[in-house]
């Protein structure tokens, strides 16, 4: 699986995480949250759990590319990879 083009930024206090042209909405705390939970659980157990609707969002934003648990697995590291990239990102504009 290739590299993920993704993007994000902040809107007051809302980070939004651009996927495939679709703009997912986390409050700053919920965000935070997220990325402390990655040392603990996956993405998609997070999300499971979390935000059931978000993650059925990404698997369809993404259904062309999984086509197995392995290539699922692989979409959710580069996604988590992508979130811990945009958390420093976020972190070092001082926001």
């Amino acid at each position: 699986m290739a590299v993920i083009p993704v993007k994000g930024f902040l809107q007051d206090d809302a980070v939004v995480w651009e996927l495939r042209g679709n703009q997912l909405e986390f409050t700053l705390s919920e965000f935070r949250d997220l990325i402390a939970s990655l040392g603990k659980k996956r993405l998609f157990s997070y999300l499971r759990e979390e935000r059931p609707a978000l993650l059925s969002q990404i698997q369809t934003l993404y259904a062309d590319r999984i086509g197995s648990d392995e290539e699922e697995k692989e979409l959710e590291y580069l996604l988590e990879s992508c979130l811990f990239g945009f958390e420093r990102k976020i972190r070092v504009t001082g926001s």
